[in-house]
């Protein structure tokens, strides 16, 4: 209901995007835009600590199935998101697993700085990569780039 006189308010809704970008999805642990925030992962998503050398065959692999890449162009590393507790266990040549009691600096989604950006921004639709897709996509190119585990047990 609205009184005589006053318009009916629409509520907005902040994204973090840059002007006249289109606006991505709210999610609570993006930061604001023009900052950058330390997360804890183990709650609302896990990561996977890759090198660029890793990391980027497997971005390509993954195609449509990749979900939200974190870059670091300035130490050459990329974070894999994936589902919260997925790390649990993870077992990657060449791959850091980040769970709980890991922290990721997240870029905003306006980020257009190239030391820390996102490859792949997160969407409403995905946040992080499927675990079991991303492991394998991550396993082959480990082995591709550095060849296949030693001393390890079929």
């Amino acid at each position: 209901m609205t009184l005589p006189g006053r318009e009916r308010l629409r509520p907005i809704v902040t994204c973090g995007c840059r002007a006249g970008a289109t606006p991505g999805p709210v999610l609570p642990w993006l930061p604001p835009d023009g900052m950058a925030r330390t997360v804890g992962a183990g709650e609302h998503w896990d990561a996977v600590r890759v090198p660029f050398s890793l990391g980027r065959p497997a971005v390509e692999a993954l195609g449509g199935d990749c979900g939200a890449v974190i870059s670091d162009s300035w130490s050459r590393i990329l974070h894999f998101l994936t589902t919260a507790g997925a790390t649990a266990g993870w077992e990657v040549q060449g791959t850091v697993p980040c769970g709980v009691t890991t922290y990721v600096t997240v870029p905003p989604l306006s980020a257009t700085d190239t030391r820390l950006h996102w490859l792949r921004p997160p969407t409403s639709g995905r946040v992080g990569t499927e675990p079991v897709t991303l492991r394998a996509a991550l396993a082959a190119s480990t082995a591709l780039m550095l060849g296949p585990r030693a001393g390890r047990l079929a």
